[in-house]
């Protein structure tokens, strides 16, 4: 497959909303394959693809031996969590020692109000290890600076700088080590983008937005499909326990959308009546561990999996990077665009329905109803 730029993610949800955001910006459809797959990688051409290590879990060692696996030619980039989860770091420190190649990271996502300012990453000006970060079943964060992960990592060579003082253009002419550079908005990332697609020899990395700026050095913008609307019931699986999914899944009750933890016979019938349901798990009391959370996600995916069987479902929407990881298993998919904020449209060999998925911290108190109501019933507005 010829492509033209190579981004490597650590789970399902952000390796999608990465390939959703360069479709958005022109790339046209695409691919992301899963690490170690027995399937192959898609074989039509593309001018990106993702690859996804499933290594949000793992061990450091396991997750630094993924990313070391890694072919490190032409234009490289590496997505980084933008709440500074999982094991990018230690990722990040393998693949500039295996390649011997500089790192560009720009941990910024404006989206959601993440931010970096003096090296460190805030939320809404709030240093992210005390907030949402805390709030993830994964490891607990204990600092808001990539420069003290890095550090901790075994990279000996570590810059923080700003791009406005032109300390970051300095940095791209003669790279070296990893820098960590400042940014607060997209135009900001897109000039910085910009001056590396013209000098790309450090492997670029950070959240989905930083990718989405190189799709302009692709080619010329490519037209996005249009998602149609469906007839059929719509199943959503939930495994995320992230409080803005938890507060949106209170919302689509309210707005009386069938929500269930259990998927039985009565849920398949209340799904093929209403033609629309969410799967969810129950909320654990206490502490989530990550073993706790895969075997929840599991599990989670064995009863939709029985629901697709008994329900000729019109769609499937995947809220939560462990569910979509559990659900889509080891299958390649291809990634049209986005169809809301996080949220990606693809389609991969194992159903033959649109899916969507995105992270569990995406999204107003509106989200979720909205994607089943609105974005793929096309009938529904906010009120």
């Amino acid at each position: 497959m010829d492509v033209s730029y190579r981004i490597v993610s650590d789970d399902r949800t952000g390796g999608l909303e990465t390939a959703a955001v360069l479709a958005d910006r022109g790339a046209g459809s695409v691919p992301v394959w899963v690490w170690d797959a027995s399937a192959s990688p898609p074989a039509e051409q593309a001018r990106a693809m993702v690859w996804d290590l499933a290594s949000r879990h793992l061990p450091e060692s396991e997750a630094a031996d993924r990313a070391r696996s890694v072919p490190n030619e032409g234009m490289c980039g590496h997505k980084v969590d933008s709440a500074l989860r999982g094991n990018w770091a230690v990722e990040l420190a393998a693949r500039h020692h295996e390649s011997d190649r500089p790192v560009l990271l720009v941990p910024a996502l404006p989206q959601l109000g993440r931010w970096c300012v003096d090296g460190v990453v805030c939320e809404h000006g709030r240093p992210i290890h005390t907030g949402g970060g805390m709030s993830d079943v994964q490891r607990r964060l204990v600092s808001s600076r990539p420069a003290d992960f890095l550090r901790q990592a075994g990279v000996s060579e570590v810059h923080e700088l700003s791009w406005q003082s032109d300390r970051g253009e300095a940095w791209l002419a003669s790279p070296s080590g990893i820098a960590v550079v400042d940014a607060t908005d997209q135009d900001e990332i897109d000039e910085i983008v910009t001056a590396w697609t013209e000098h790309p020899e450090p492997i670029l990395a950070g959240p989905s937005a930083i990718h989405a700026s190189v799709a302009s050095a692709l080619g010329e913008p490519l037209a996005t499909p249009a998602l149609q609307p469906v007839d059929g019931p719509i199943l959503m699986v939930c495994g995320s326990v992230h409080p803005a999914t938890q507060a949106q899944l209170l919302v689509a009750e309210h707005e009386g959308v069938p929500v269930a933890a259990i998927a039985d016979e009565i849920t398949a019938q209340v799904l093929a009546q209403t033609g629309e349901m969410v799967l969810t798990i129950d909320i654990p009391v206490g502490d989530v561990t990550e073993p706790m959370a895969v075997a929840a996600a599991a599990s989670l995916a064995g009863g939709a999996t029985e629901l697709v069987r008994s329900v000729p479902i019109g769609a499937l929407i995947l809220i939560g990077g462990d569910t979509a990881t559990a659900i889509l298993g080891d299958d390649p998919a291809v990634v049209y665009r986005s169809v809301d904020a996080g949220t990606a449209w693809l389609s991969t060999p194992r159903f033959d329905v649109p899916i969507l998925a995105r992270s569990g911290a995406f999204g107003s108190e509106h989200s979720l109803v909205g994607l089943m109501r609105s974005t793929l019933r096309q009938e529904w507005t906010e009120g």
